[in-house]
């Protein structure tokens, strides 16, 4: 799920959340009379990850970001999940010169997205994370 989330948020950054949900509509639509149950499956999954693709470009689900950074967000998420997950401590902080994170909540936020090549800054997504899951 994560690798999809990561993809929608994507393509809700360059306006194709939208067209890509529209596609993924259309193909539900003709697996619709399907009377085969893998055929039935396959159409409700469709409808499933085009109404998770609309509901990245849904601006009143994400207002902080509003389509924008929103692969920090997820990436931002997803440490958040692994952190709570773990027992670990979700803390943000960062040094008050440098701005750099303090915790390794932080850290790992930042590393996580430098490795997704995601040209965001760590601490909005981090402490938004923060606040989502705990």
């Amino acid at each position: 799920m994560f690798a999809f989330n990561l993809w929608a948020a994507e393509r809700s950054e360059n306006s194709q959340a939208k067209q890509e949900a529209k596609e993924l509509r259309r193909m539900a639509e003709v697996l619709g009379n399907a009377k085969h149950s893998d055929l039935s499956d396959m159409r409700d999954e469709f409808f499933f990850n085009a109404d998770v693709a609309e509901h990245f470009t849904d601006q009143k689900a994400y207002p902080a970001t509003r389509g924008r950074k929103e692969r920090a967000r997820v990436v931002a998420n997803g440490v958040a999940r692994l952190f709570a997950n773990t027992g670990r401590n979700i803390g943000v902080g960062k040094d008050p010169y440098s701005g750099d994170p303090s915790t390794s909540f932080g850290r790992a936020v930042q590393h996580a997205l430098s490795a997704f090549e995601i040209n965001a800054n760590w601490y909005q997504p981090a402490k938004d994370a923060r606040d989502n899951t705990t």
